[in-house]
């Protein structure tokens, strides 16, 4: 004997794919979420790289800081004498990265210690994810005769507080406009008017932008070797009207609104950006060595 078998009705099919729907609406972000902050942790295990490669160097080399850039990078000393950036002088104390056929570390891809792996294979990062705070932590800039020029590093001594300063941080070229980076205009420092909390000169803060808003530039998405800090007069800082694209070096909140940063003692952290905007030399400011 043969037992009848109903078959599943419209209204039953309906039901099911409403409910594998409704799961797929909840479950997808939560998925997104967890790529995201595992491309996060990643991010800030290469920060902590480079910070960790960063003391040995200043271990190797009396207590000073690696420089932000050194001889020809700005192109003043021709094409042969050489080019150096913080990154190119701590790649011997890293095991990830990737060079390119010319040997200089400028051409990288999603894979290397220098990238941040929100930025996909194939797209254009710049040399790098990351930029130094080279305003705090190095100490200006230096030319001889014979050409041998840069920014070079502070010894760690001349840093008051090496845990808390952001020595290096996701950054990037980013917008220059206050409709699409969150105000800037509002940022009211007059060109090289640096602050000075003991003198009451420059504007101090705390500042009113947004830096969370803050978005690399199309195209670029990457830093160039820096990102500048506001109160310092730095010629980055505030951007050039002419030239906003070339010169607008910040720090990004890539990730959930947050800033993947080592400090100059080696620890790395993701901060927000209430920090950026805390008046200089208060508990809060933690990009600025006061």
């Amino acid at each position: 004997m043969f037992r009848n078998r109903r078959a599943f009705t419209l209204i039953e099919l309906l039901v099911v794919i409403a409910i594998i729907a409704i799961l797929a609406a909840i479950l997808f972000p939560v998925f997104a979420q967890a790529r995201a902050r595992a491309r996060a942790i990643s991010c800030i295990s290469n920060l902590k790289q480079l910070g960790t490669a960063s003391m040995m160097y200043a271990q190797d080399y009396d207590e000073v800081l690696p420089g932000g850039w050194t001889k020809s990078c700005d192109g003043t000393c021709g094409a042969n004498a050489g080019c150096m950036h913080w990154r190119d002088t701590i790649l011997p104390y890293v095991q990830k990265y990737k060079a390119n056929a010319a040997n200089n570390y400028e051409a990288l891809s999603s894979n290397t210690v220098l990238s941040c792996p929100e930025y996909k294979a194939g797209n254009t990062i710049g040399p790098t994810s990351y930029g130094i705070n080279d305003a705090e932590v190095n100490q200006g800039y230096w030319t001889t005769g014979d050409c041998t020029n840069g920014i070079f590093g502070r010894p760690m001594a001349a840093l008051n507080q090496p845990a808390g300063l952001v020595m290096l941080a996701d950054a990037a070229q980013t917008f220059g406009s206050a409709a699409l980076d969150g105000g800037i205009g509002v940022f009211n420092q007059g060109s090289g008017a640096s602050c000075n909390i003991a003198a009451g000169t420059g504007d101090c803060g705390p500042f009113t932008f947004t830096p969370e808003k803050w978005k690399a530039m199309q195209g670029w998405g990457g830093c160039d070797w820096n990102f500048a800090v506001p109160g310092r007069g730095h010629g980055d800082w505030p951007e050039n009207p002419s030239n906003p694209g070339n010169n607008a070096r910040r720090p990004v909140f890539r990730h959930a609104l947050k800033c993947n940063v080592v400090f100059a003692d080696g620890h790395a952290k993701a901060v927000g950006g209430g920090g950026l905007k805390a008046r200089l030399g208060t508990a809060e400011d933690i990009w600025h060595n006061w």
